[in-house]
């Protein structure tokens, strides 16, 4: 039957190379960028990305899932899943060796084609295996790009934050210096009524009650505003500590993605020559068997 999630999550769990297996499984380098953002666990993002695979391929199979284990390089729990899922396994490199076939009889009398057939086998293992670290490359890089991204918006964080801390400063500040001087209004007015005629004293006592409430909330006022101010300061304090560390952070994460990528073009430009240097061997090994079997016509003829 078709996978499913649970033994997706099973099954796959010592698999950290979740970005190159969910490329193997054709689902688009932008979206598997996105998953890497959304998760900061390889579990998770191993889930999300398998997920996304059930709930996207048009036929999830587990062949597919085999075929792309051996893609990222993962042989033994290919062949695991293949004998647990009755799913028949196909080696790409044995197709590969299997495409350039030479007869015992040619390679006995043909030491030169022999060679040649030799040297293509091992540059298209040399290939095959520098392709996988191209792959692997790739998924670090993006990795890496992945984590400079995140300290990029931390950086962001920090920077909203410590203006947001500085307006707040500022307000309470004002609110702290506007409720000290109504404070000191209402005194005076207290001190005023207290030192009034005898005879108005029981007539203003109303006066007086009203007004000592009053600064009795205005002091439980200020000493909030004041404790709120002390915490917004302290925050402050610390701000320019978390903001040189998240600069450095970028700092590091932006080092690292320019080496990664700098290693991949370097990888690639391997590749090529590689490539290109199988094309030749190919191109000398037609010209080699077409010599020989010109030379085979002419003693032919001679004979």
């Amino acid at each position: 039957g078709a996978p499913t999630s649970d033994q997706l999550f099973e099954d796959l769990k010592e698999v950290v190379e979740w970005f190159q297996l969910g490329i193997h499984l054709h689902l688009p380098e932008a979206e598997l960028k996105n998953i890497g953002h959304r998760n900061d666990e390889v579990g998770g993002r191993r889930c999300e990305m398998l997920s996304t695979w059930l709930k996207t391929s048009p036929r999830p199979t587990w062949a597919a899932i085999v075929n792309a284990l051996t893609g990222i390089g993962r042989r033994n729990l290919a062949d695991k899943m293949a004998l647990k899922y009755s799913v028949p396994v196909t080696r790409s490199t044995e197709r590969k060796q299997a495409s350039i076939p030479v007869p015992t009889a040619q390679k006995k009398r043909d030491p030169i084609q022999q060679k040649l057939s030799s040297s293509v086998r091992e540059l298209q293992s040399d290939i095959e295996s520098k392709d996988m670290e191209l792959v692997i490359s790739k998924q670090t890089a993006t990795e890496a790009q992945i984590a400079r991204d995140v300290a990029r918006g931390r950086l962001d964080d920090v920077g909203k934050k410590a203006v947001e801390v500085q307006s707040n400063v500022a307000a309470l500040t004002k609110i702290s210096s506007d409720t000290q001087q109504e404070l000191e209004l209402k005194r005076r007015n207290l001190e005023a009524l207290r030192k009034g005629p005898v005879s108005k004293k029981e007539q203003f006592q109303g006066d007086v009650d009203h007004t000592h409430k009053e600064i009795q909330k205005l002091q439980e006022e200020l000493k909030a505003i004041q404790a709120k101010l002390a915490s917004e300061k302290e925050k402050a304090r610390s701000l320019p500590e978390q903001l040189q560390q998240a600069k450095k952070e970028l700092a590091e994460k932006s080092v690292r993605v320019q080496e990664l990528e700098s290693a991949q073009q370097k990888l690639e430009t391997s590749l090529e020559n590689q490539r290109e240097r199988v094309d030749l061997l190919l191109m000398q090994k037609s010209v080699a068997s077409d010599l020989q079997q010109h030379n085979n016509e002419i003693k032919h003829q001679l004979a």
